[in-house]
């Protein structure tokens, strides 16, 4: 007989993933137009495979919600509570109006102007996961996000050419040198001294560093100016 689950799904937990299916169900990844409702379903189940709680599987099933789609904060805390709120805005950087604020301002800015916006956005995201410790719920959501996306782009980067990469680099918001910054910047944030995880989830954190080495070899972040 199968041990007993340290919780069972509950229905808040079944209106979550039906709110992520109609909230992503039109949307992609942008390089192999996989759903994008399966980048949703892996990050909850990397937070339920690495101890996490019912509430922040269901913030992980959410965590994109609020810049993909037009729900507002006041809405989610209303449908899903407060601790699910506060977890999917500290994953949040950016709402979908602002958004869409920045898509259509970028029409007529250079991609200098640009990037400097988009980096300011991400240093502030940054600067806030580094200040949190291991006891915050949204770390461990914020890093099975984050997993979940480096490991899939470190996996579309193996075997490619160089005219393959160059073409899988060009369809991030920036250039090379932001997206080692960005990502180097992830994993200095999420092993910062403030944060000692239990053995589960610091290998998840290792998981994570390892794909930032395989996307961002030490080189290659230097030589375009990472750290």
């Amino acid at each position: 007989m199968a041990a007993d689950p340290r919780w069972v799904p509950s229905p808040l937990f079944i209106k979550a993933f039906q709110a992520a299916c109609l909230a992503h169900g039109h949307d992609a990844r942008k390089i192999n137009q996989e759903p994008y409702i399966g980048h949703l379903m892996g990050v909850a189940s990397l937070v339920i495979e690495h101890n996490g709680t019912q509430e922040q599987a269901i913030a992980a099933l959410l965590h994109d919600i609020i810049e993909d789609s037009p729900m507002t904060f006041e809405e989610l805390e209303f449908e899903f509570g407060p601790g699910v709120r506060k977890i999917v805005e500290a994953c949040t950087d950016a709402t979908h109006a602002a958004k869409a604020v920045e898509k259509a301002r970028r029409q007529s800015q250079s991609q200098e102007d640009y990037e400097a916006s988009w980096w300011s956005r991400k240093e502030g995201y940054l600067e806030r996961l580094t200040k949190k410790d291991h006891t915050d719920p949204s770390v461990l959501v914020a890093l099975a996000d984050k997993v979940n996306n480096g490991e899939k782009s470190a996996m579309d980067l193996r075997g490619k050419t160089p005219e393959e990469i160059e073409k899988f680099r060009a369809s991030f918001n920036t250039g090379l040198a932001l997206q080692c910054k960005w990502y180097q910047g992830l994993a200095d944030a999420f092993t910062t001294p403030n944060k000692k995880y239990e053995p589960l989830q610091q290998r998840l954190v290792n998981r994570f560093v390892t794909a930032v080495n395989e996307m961002y070899p030490r080189d290659e972040r230097i030589s375009s100016g990472g750290h």
